[in-house]
């Protein structure tokens, strides 16, 4: 009781029994009461750890393994992201000061006489007016290939001056477009270089030719022409054309002879560097897919007593009209150069079918006969136009060409037109009158 008042007059003091005791003791109790009296469960847990079977020594190597592989995985992921930085940094540094390098001002040394001012100029801009300046010195050239390479030169110059640009930040839109310039004129110069290559590694037969019938023809234009036809190989008395059959090649005589016959008759001979079934191509006349041959061409046999004894043969380089006239339309210097190696063959040619005719027959009118096989000619490449009537207007000018150079009257003009049925009015329009 007396205990019971002495606390309450304490508590009326303001002094609480925590406050009383002393702080080692208030702290000890909550410990002890957490002691005295486990959680539920605990019991439970202990006995389960105490009946847990021990891990095996295999199992903590494995992960003692483990642990130092992921230790080591981590430690190289660091190691390669470090570098990656000091590698960025690195570069970003290099940049920088080759930026200040390239915009750092430097006056231009002028003699005081000349301005008492000082002008600067930087790198940057000094590429920049090399650039503009190299254009300009490219459009006035006049080789190819040195117009590139100094196309590519100023690209790069402006290039340089994009990037590190006097402002501070590149200018990525004309770097773009340059990079693109750099690479299209770069194409260009390794093609032609390459097309070099390539014709100057042509076979020596084909060189010769080149350099005996072909030498109006650019090297490389005459190594275009060899890529796409093909050599072909015929022995004695095979035939290579026959007359009113249709033929889609244009072939060139590499070795060897041949016998052209013109109804049945031998006009002349065919030897190396001339062409066979070239169809009015010297005048312009573009005949493309089959056209009607106006002529048989053999293979010369030998007489029995001349000659090694060994068999004839003949090699010929062959094109399908139709590619041949592509190409010709889409490289227009060798189509030039190429319908003057066909004028200069048939005018060879020309010149042996009248030899060869005084040679046959001295009492005939060599006049006549050379005017004879003239107009035949004429009539098979005219044969070959009628039978086209959707490109005729395309050749009508070549044709009225091709009667110039080889003088076919109007007479013999008139007789062909009647022999495949058409006027000269319907021949002056274009087109044939259908009949009834």
């Amino acid at each position: 009781m007396l205990r019971t008042v002495s606390l309450r007059s304490r508590a009326a003091l303001g002094q609480t029994p925590s406050t009383l005791m002393p702080s080692f003791a208030v702290k000890a109790l909550p410990i002890r009461a957490s002691m005295s009296r486990p959680r539920r469960g605990t019991a439970r847990l202990l006995t389960l750890n105490r009946h847990k079977k021990k891990p095996s020594s295999s199992s903590l190597i494995s992960s003692i393994r483990r642990y130092k592989s992921s230790q080591a995985v981590e430690s190289s992921t660091k190691g390669a992201s470090s570098k990656s930085n000091t590698s960025s940094f690195n570069t970003r540094q290099t940049l920088e000061a080759i930026n200040e390098i390239f915009n750092a001002p430097r006056v231009i040394p002028f003699p005081r006489y000349i301005t008492p001012k000082q002008y600067t100029i930087t790198i940057s801009e000094i590429f920049g007016h090399s650039a503009f300046f190299l254009t300009f010195v490219s459009f006035a050239v006049d080789d190819f290939l040195t117009l590139r390479a100094v196309a590519i030169v100023a690209s790069s110059s402006l290039i340089l001056f994009s990037y590190f640009h006097p402002y501070g930040r590149p200018l990525w839109l004309p770097l773009k477009w340059n990079c693109l310039f750099i690479a299209v004129n770069g194409y260009r110069i390794g093609k032609v270089y390459y097309d070099e290559y390539m014709a100057h590694n042509l076979s020596e037969e084909l060189l010769h030719i080149h350099s005996d019938h072909f030498h109006v023809i650019d090297i490389v234009d005459f190594a275009k022409l060899v890529k796409i036809g093909e050599i072909e190989t015929f022995h004695e008395g095979d035939e290579v054309l026959n007359q009113g059959k249709s033929n889609r090649y244009l072939r060139l005589v590499l070795d060897g002879k041949l016998d052209v016959f013109r109804d049945g008759q031998r006009t002349y001979s065919l030897e190396e560097g001339n062409f066979i079934s070239e169809v009015g191509l010297h005048a312009g006349i573009e005949l493309t897919g089959p056209v009607e041959s106006s002529a048989t061409v053999l293979v010369e046999k030998q007489d029995p007593g001349k000659g090694d004894g060994k068999q004839a043969h003949v090699r010929c380089i062959r094109w399908d009209r139709t590619e041949l006239i592509r190409l010709l339309e889409k490289e227009k210097n060798l189509k030039r150069s190429f319908q003057a190696v066909l004028s200069w063959d048939v005018v060879s040619k020309l010149k042996a079918q009248r030899l060869s005719l005084s040679a046959a027959s001295q009492s005939l009118d060599i006049v006549d006969k050379g005017n004879s096989q003239s107009d035949s000619r004429y009539r098979g490449i005219l044969r070959n136009v009628l039978s086209n009537p959707d490109k005729f207007d395309d050749y009508k000018e070549e044709i009225n060409v091709y009667r110039l150079i080889h003088h076919v009257s109007d007479e013999s003009h008139l007789k062909a037109l009647k022999e495949f049925g058409w006027t000269l009015e319907e021949f002056e329009r274009g087109h044939q009158q259908q009949r009834k």
